[in-house]
């Protein structure tokens, strides 16, 4: 008789940082990408990509040593994996988490893909997008107006 041996994937506690789960399959590189993570530390990051998930079925997973999101991070994440999980861990303990949600307003967030809008120009001007629909994603430029789906919409990196 053949038996199957069940393989488990073991992956260390972090001490100190954020754990950012349930991100769709394949989305874990956007996710770094947008958020400029490389560029910004030195310290240790795990890229877990095709885990099983009983919420999702296949999931990619971030582990990020000694790091924190910012407010405007959040809500890249929400739009590139929405429905992820973000937990900030201190001394092992997960001492806060949440699920990336869309906001109903994106700050700095995204780019504005018309060439002609005001945010493009070389001043220093904050991206600002009305979400329009949550599902399908559909946003609103604060400055020129104009709305976007799909691959219209680009993460800010």
């Amino acid at each position: 008789m053949v038996t199957k041996e069940k393989q488990e994937l073991v992956i260390t506690k972090l001490k100190d940082g954020t754990v950012i789960d349930h991100i769709p399959q394949g989305r874990s590189l956007d996710v770094l990408k947008a958020l400029s993570i490389l560029k910004k530390t030195k310290n240790t990051i795990a890229l877990i990509m095709c885990v099983d998930s009983k919420k999702i079925g296949k999931k990619d997973l971030l582990k990020l040593n000694n790091f924190e999101l910012g407010h405007i991070s959040l809500g890249k994440i929400a739009v590139i994996a929405p429905g992820s999980t973000i937990a900030i861990v201190k001394d092992y303990r997960v001492i806060s988490k949440c699920q990336a949600a869309i906001p109903d307003v994106l700050i700095s967030s995204l780019r504005c893909i018309n060439s002609n809008c005001i945010s493009n120009a070389k001043e220093d001007i904050t991206s600002r997008f009305k979400v329009v629909s949550k599902e399908p994603l559909k946003v609103r430029c604060h400055y020129c107006e104009r709305t976007f789906t799909g691959d219209g919409i680009v993460v800010d990196v």
